[in-house]
């Protein structure tokens, strides 16, 4: 089906916020030093391995909550400069 999917959000969040690093050809490697080929591997892997997705699930989450209050503080500051 389509829609949101969600471990691959996660993993695109975690490589944008580096987190895990994303080489040539589809290698992804994590903080764990796990190299893995493919979004579909490392899909997986997160799958199987539930302690650290919840790990990278929590640094992304936070990592998203501090730029959204860097930005209300910003868009505030704007404002009240008006």
């Amino acid at each position: 089906g389509r829609g949101i999917d969600y471990l691959a959000e996660v993993i695109d969040y975690g490589v944008d916020f580096n987190f895990i690093k994303k080489g040539g050809a589809g290698w992804f490697t994590l903080e764990d030093g796990s190299k893995l080929q493919g979004m579909d591997k490392m899909k997986d892997y997160l799958e199987e391995n539930s302690e650290l997705l919840l790990e990278l699930e929590n640094k992304v989450l936070n990592k998203l909550k501090n730029k959204e209050e860097e930005l209300i503080t910003e868009t505030t500051q704007e404002i009240n400069e008006l």
